[in-house]
């Protein structure tokens, strides 16, 4: 079976013995998306929990809300956003162009900075704003960005190194 993703179990001895749980009481729990029931014999449990399919769940526990979050990635030649909200169109951020070999991306969220690696044959660490950050003697690959310590750490193929 090389192509197996997935594998459900359904137990019917695990199955709630009524059709009467939280979730299918106030019309789904009073959730506007999904509605998950834990077993009644667990008396610290709260009986169930809302949760959102897309979205996430707003400060009432019960509705959902769009996310502010967003997927950042490269293309080699360009840095690139994608919203996360299915049904969303717009880009969240404009997409940055006229890069060569862009491999590593990270983000300071305090400064809301994106920090990329650039490989070959212009080398260099820099913020999406152009400032360049390190551009001599390195290739860089991987980076990561520690938002404790302020401190930029990247893996530099040519000496199999890591390096901040």
């Amino acid at each position: 079976m090389p192509n197996l993703r997935d594998i459900a179990i359904f137990d019917i001895s695990n199955q709630p013995s009524k059709a009467d749980t939280p979730c299918t009481r106030l019309g789904n729990g009073g959730c506007a998306q999904l509605c998950f029931s834990f077993p009644v014999d667990q008396p610290t449990s709260p009986g169930f929990r809302c949760d959102c399919a897309t979205g996430v769940l707003a400060e009432d526990k019960h509705s959902c809300e769009d996310s502010k979050e967003f997927l950042v990635y490269t293309t080699r030649t360009e840095i690139r956003s994608l919203s996360l909200l299915p049904k969303s169109y717009n880009v969240p951020f404009d997409t940055v162009s006229d890069l060569t070999n862009v491999v590593g991306i990270d983000f300071d969220y305090t400064n809301k900075d994106l920090i990329f690696t650039q490989i070959r044959p212009d080398t260099k660490i820099a913020k999406v704003s152009m400032e360049i950050i390190l551009d001599q003697g390195i290739n860089p690959e991987g980076i990561a960005y520690d938002w404790t310590s302020k401190k930029i750490y990247w893996t530099d193929s040519a000496n199999l190194s890591i390096y901040l």
